[in-house]
């Protein structure tokens, strides 16, 4: 590192109607994050046409957030491949991934339990209509029609 400012980068300085306004390393930020984008979108469309599932973990290694070197030719250097070192969250995403699917197995016994409450309320209810049907029968006088009645009696005394 040599002395003299050099190695140093001066600060941007953007001007408006209403003056100077102090910069500082916000452009290099914007450019690193640009660059970082352009980067995932490669890789996702690298994934994608290789068919790839997108919603595994992605190791660090694999993608270059650094901007390209050059080498001594010229040429645009690759990314380190070496050792592939297990991800760190590895254990936690296999944990998150247990839950989820014990969270989605619960919604659908919920979900089934909820038909099948339904299709039995259906069925009390239709039973229930009927037998109102039944005991609101009038004979061509307007009297209650009795043997419907002695049947229902005599059904609830058999069900006991």
């Amino acid at each position: 590192m040599t002395h003299g400012g050099q190695g140093k980068k001066k600060a941007k300085v953007v001007y408006h109607s209403t003056g100077a306004r102090y910069v500082g390393n916000k452009v290099s930020k914007k450019e690193a994050l640009i660059h970082k984008a352009k980067v995932k979108r490669q890789y996702h469309k690298l994934l994608k046409e290789e068919g790839l599932d997108n919603t595994q973990p992605v190791s660090l290694q694999a993608i270059d957030l650094q901007p390209e070197t050059q080498g001594a030719s010229g040429a645009p250097q690759k990314p380190h491949s070496g050792s592939s070192k297990p991800t760190p969250f590895k254990k936690v995403q296999m944990e998150l991934d247990k839950k989820k699917a014990e969270e989605q197995r619960q919604r659908e016994e919920e979900q089934k339990q909820k038909e099948e409450q339904r299709a039995k309320r259906a069925e009390y209810y239709a039973k229930r209509r009927e037998d109102r049907n039944m005991m609101l029968k009038k004979t061509k006088k307007g009297q209650p029609v009795i043997s419907n009645q002695i049947s229902r009696l005599l059904g609830k005394l058999q069900k006991q």
